[in-house]
């Protein structure tokens, strides 16, 4: 999927241009692209911290709060390392973008305009360009909403609307079709299964495994990740609605990812794919807090993500 060559393009062009003042080979591999790549990971890293902060503001976190889960999620996680050492995999790209997804939907159901309607459609297009199976984010769309009649007039307001959505759906559409064009003129067809024979074995879920295994398990080698989950607890007592959407999600999300034919996907550093969801490990990690009552419990934990 060609996601990752469209976000890269301007930082491609960068490379490009400066390969050709300082006459080096203008061939997409010499040094100054492998440069104009990494910044382009340093820069969604900065955008996703960016939105990511902002978010956790909006889902009811003070400043100190929200800078410091965000400064622990973008330090104490494998996320760093998708960064610097292999930031030309999808994992830091994916993270920004499933982060400003989040944010931008909530702006929509909270502060509505239709430019967030817009920006929420062409983010989502974006992760699924990106890496296909992401799209499972849709099911972050309630959650954002916090109740139906939320979700339900909002949907409503943007159908009423007609030149928000159709504006929203061209650019979305002109997005999708670049896969459609180049299989088309790379093999003659509009549609190709590009992965060969790699696939999902729904039958074949390794869940436990990809959770806990010695072999890149996400919670073994995330425990920041482990210590967010208890934020689940917080959350069923703030809001039961966005509970069970965002278990829900997280369920369905991890059963997939664990389907996969090579279930613990060849990762250099801890479990990777799960690096996408880094957003919704910092909201737990925000709700765990909520759920501290005592300046002591919220120390001791503040310590532990800090040792993490």
């Amino acid at each position: 999927f060609p996601g990752m060559a469209i976000l890269w393009f301007p930082f491609f062009l960068l490379g490009h241009l400066a390969a050709w003042l300082e006459k080096l080979p203008m061939d997409g591999y010499s040094l100054p692209y492998q440069y104009a790549i990494a910044l382009s990971a340093l820069f969604f890293l900065w955008m996703g911290a960016r939105w990511l902060f902002r978010l956790l503001k909006k889902f009811g976190a003070g400043d100190g709060p929200a800078a410091f889960i965000t400064f622990a999620m973008t330090l104490g996680t494998n996320l760093i390392f998708y960064t610097i050492v292999e930031g030309s995999m999808t994992h830091v790209y994916s993270f920004a973008l499933i982060t400003g997804f989040v944010y931008f939907a909530w702006k929509m159901f909270h502060e509505y305009r239709p430019k967030w309607f817009v920006k929420t459609l062409l983010l989502f297009t974006l992760i699924f360009l990106v890496r296909p199976t992401n799209a499972l984010v849709i099911l972050l769309i309630p959650f954002a909403a916090g109740s139906n009649p939320d979700l339900v007039s909002t949907c409503k307001r943007i159908i009423s609307e007609k030149w928000t959505w159709i504006r929203g759906f061209i650019q979305a559409g002109i997005l999708l079709a670049v896969p459609l064009v180049l299989w088309h003129m790379q093999t003659g067809k509009f549609l190709v299964y590009s992965y060969g024979g790699e696939k999902l074995s729904f039958f074949h879920p390794h869940i436990l495994n990809i959770l806990f295994s010695f072999n890149r398990g996400w919670l073994l080698y995330t425990p920041l990740a482990l210590v967010s989950l208890f934020g689940f607890a917080g959350l069923f007592k703030q809001d039961r609605y966005r509970f069970y959407w965002l278990a829900g999600f997280l369920v369905i999300f991890v059963y997939v990812v664990s389907c996969w034919w090579v279930w613990y996907y060849a990762s250099k550093c801890g479990q990777r794919v799960f690096v996408d969801l880094i957003p919704v490990m910092a909201l737990l990690l925000m709700y765990l807090f909520t759920r501290l009552r005592t300046v002591r419990r919220k120390r001791i934990v503040t310590v532990l993500v800090i040792l993490l």
